[in-house]
């Protein structure tokens, strides 16, 4: 028994004998004394329990979706390794900017960078057309990128907008990742969310171990570019 509970109890114990060590208190009195006493201990344990119940969450979560605890090491790595493949001009985890949301030009660059290292074996669609009317808000040395991105149909876009500065969401990323591994789509009907077949593979390859993006609540929220450098990562050492 944690010592917090184990001191409340021995405090409730000696209250209670001290009152019937009183011999002049009434039973009124000893009843409301131990209503008091029994409702002050019962919120104590209620906050002790939810304090302890936060800690065990924190200190189960190796690397939470909006934190960096007991994950920096693997983050510095895998920026490293980015670095090291052109996938990012920097090379640390400060100078990346980790808990920043990723662009989508930022991501098609470092996807395609991946795919090349890796040789993968991609072919461009014909039936893809890629003409945008919105890439002068994109990295200048991206824009090349983006449409060979485009050619592989690797990412949506809508009214001939790629959206550059929009972020690509946490199950988007996985997709992409799953689709360039396996270099074919998953099976996307007869399933509740297209990317379910997608979350699945990717946990079967270890991809998303101690990471919180599998829960539904997460799919739609933007990628942070500590995410992606740990997807990609983890992708990498696959490939050796």
């Amino acid at each position: 028994m944690p010592m917090k509970k184990l001191s409340l109890l021995l405090s409730f114990c000696i209250l209670v004998w001290f009152s019937f060590a009183v011999t002049n208190i009434t039973d009124e009195d000893l009843e409301w004394i131990l209503t008091e006493v029994n409702g002050e201990i019962e919120k104590e344990i209620k906050i002790i329990s939810i304090s302890e119940e936060t800690q065990s969450v924190k200190d189960d979560n190796t690397c939470g979706i909006d934190t960096k605890e007991k994950c920096e090491d693997e983050i510095d790595l895998a920026v490293k390794k980015l670095n090291e493949i052109w996938a990012t001009i920097f090379s640390t985890s400060k100078d990346f900017m980790v808990s920043k949301n990723i662009r989508r030009d930022e991501a098609a660059k470092m996807f395609l960078k991946f795919a090349k290292w890796a040789k993968l074996e991609v072919s461009k669609k014909s039936w893809v057309s890629c003409s945008f009317s919105d890439l002068g808000k994109a990295w200048k040395d991206i824009v090349p990128m983006i449409w060979e991105v485009c050619e592989y149909g690797w990412f949506k876009w809508s009214k001939w907008k790629f959206m550059p500065l929009d972020n690509i969401t946490n199950w988007q990323a996985v997709i992409v990742l799953v689709r360039l591994i396996d270099g074919k789509k998953e099976e996307e009907e007869w399933v509740s969310h297209y990317a379910e077949n997608y979350m699945k593979k990717a946990e079967e390859l270890w991809l998303l171990k101690d990471l919180w993006i599998k829960d539904i609540s997460m799919r739609d929220k933007p990628a942070k570019r500590w995410l992606v450098a740990k997807l990609l990562y983890r992708s990498l050492n696959l490939q050796k």
